[in-house]
């Protein structure tokens, strides 16, 4: 379900069921943003968000979380924190929010 929102708002999803596949996905691929959840198998969120922005810090971390609790825990590590179940508008907005940003991140770069 939540593939398909961002899906047919014409994001391309690539999906890993655990931190550790998490990051060689992130190492393996051209990656504009990162949405995890703070509770996965083997690796939590915020662990893999560190080594992510340890490696590209200007790649946007997104942590979307049922439990508003873990969100001191990811504090700095971050771009945003998101509890679920507030629906997709959320999300999709601070998506585009990140990638305009993004956008104007590399315009710049190559203006310079």
């Amino acid at each position: 379900m939540r593939h398909m929102v961002l899906e047919l708002s014409g994001y391309e999803v690539l999906d890993a069921h655990d931190g550790p596949e998490a990051l060689r996905i992130f190492d393996a691929n051209s990656v504009d943003l990162v949405l995890l959840d703070y509770f996965m198998p083997a690796m939590n969120g915020g662990t893999v968000a560190s080594e992510m922005k340890r490696k590209q810090p200007h790649v946007p971390v997104i942590i979307v979380s049922a439990s508003i609790d873990c969100f001191d825990r990811v504090r700095g590590k971050v771009d945003s924190f998101i509890c679920k179940g507030n629906g997709p508008e959320l999300l999709l907005a601070e998506i585009r929010k990140f990638l305009c940003t993004e956008a104007r991140w590399i315009e710049d770069e190559k203006a310079a």
